[in-house]
């Protein structure tokens, strides 16, 4: 039996879930924290290791020189696994941490990563022009494209055709590089009698407050700081004639994924990636970043369509999360971990084809 140890977190997360769902029976999976990733040279030494998440050895660190401490044994440990002949493969999750410290740090321990690696994994296009600049010099033969899946088997949450949506939503993690205060600023200049809704986990209590304190006066403006459960989605979604995605940079968002499936009309940056995991009929909503103006039309673009023309959109979104479903994504990526060790899935039959190396 084939051992692959998924690092990133020790417990169950739905997109890590998603990802290992169809497993094969002749493989055994372990999760391992980031923070203990010499574990991985102790008896029984896995087959293959899947790095994920690996900016987490940072949480708690308070200098330069404690991060590249915890950079130094990260890196020491993962050479030493390749080193015994195991195989090393980094997901590329994100461009930017969510937390801006030690950004030097990371970017030089993803540089080492790569060098030990044997596969890459990239979710998107983006995701391999970042790796890029990390080091132009890898092996493109290392690159594999395994998309993000949808969130279609994770969550309950469906669109409702019925729903009064009448508001503006910006959902998930609420962090100092979303640039929140503009998304206020540019409510209170171009949409003050629309209901705006933000809402997401918290892990900045400082960022959180200074948030609070500067819409405490707009009583147009709701704020819901804290884990929003799987039940109470709906809640906010069912109300939303369309959601903000507000990261221009980003190469992954889980946010733009659960969209998908929310029943709200998606006005997004003008970006490469969003132009690659939304359909066509969506990219009418996209914005400039940084523009009120585009910004403006975009929303307003989405409040314009009567009914039947918002269903259109949304079954379009629902068919896109459908074809990125986590069965086809999973097989996929066993496929290339089980590759590495010199064993082929036995069932070939359900191996999309069009998944692979890139």
């Amino acid at each position: 039996m084939r051992h692959i140890a998924v690092t990133g977190s020790s417990r169950s997360n739905p997109y890590m879930d998603l990802l290992l769902s169809r497993c094969p029976p002749s493989v055994a999976v372990s999760r391992i924290s980031n923070k203990k990733i010499s574990q991985i040279n102790d008896a029984p030494i896995p087959d293959v290791v899947l790095v994920n998440w690996e900016e987490q050895i940072f949480t708690g660190a308070d200098s330069a020189f404690q991060a590249r401490s915890l950079a130094t044994r990260y890196i020491r440990d993962l050479r030493k696994y390749a080193e015994s002949g195991g195989h090393i493969v980094w997901m590329v999750h994100n461009a930017h941490p969510h937390s801006d410290l030690f950004t030097h740090h990371l970017t030089m321990m993803r540089k080492k990563i790569m060098r030990s690696a044997s596969a890459i994994l990239h979710q998107n296009v983006e995701s391999l022009r970042y790796a890029d600049t990390l080091d132009s010099e890898a092996d493109p033969d290392k690159n594999y494209y395994i998309p993000h899946p949808s969130y279609l088997t994770a969550y309950d949450l469906r669109p409702s055709f019925e729903a009064d949506r009448t508001s503006v939503l910006i959902f998930g993690r609420i962090l100092p590089y979303k640039n929140l205060e503009w998304f206020i600023r540019f409510h209170e200049l171009h949409i003050p009698k629309t209901p705006l809704t933000i809402a997401g986990q918290a892990d900045d209590q400082g960022y959180v407050e200074y948030i609070a304190k500067s819409i405490s006066q707009n009583k147009r403006i709701s704020f819901a700081a804290g884990r929003i459960e799987d039940d109470d989605l709906a809640a906010h979604f069912d109300k939303a004639k369309c959601i903000l995605l507000t990261d221009h940079d980003t190469i992954n968002s889980g946010v733009a994924h659960l969209a998908l499936q929310g029943g709200a009309i998606i006005v997004a940056p003008d970006t490469a990636y969003y132009r690659e995991i939304l359909p066509p009929s969506g990219h009418r909503f996209f914005y400039q970043p940084n523009s009120f103006m585009s910004l403006k039309k975009a929303v307003r673009n989405a409040f314009k369509l009567n009914t039947e023309e918002h269903r259109q959109v949304v079954e379009a979104y629902m068919r896109r999360a459908a074809y990125i479903n986590s069965d086809r994504i999973s097989l996929a990526l066993f496929r290339v971990l089980e590759s590495l060790v010199g064993q082929t899935p036995s069932d070939d039959r359900h191996q999309p084809q069009e998944l692979g190396a890139l």
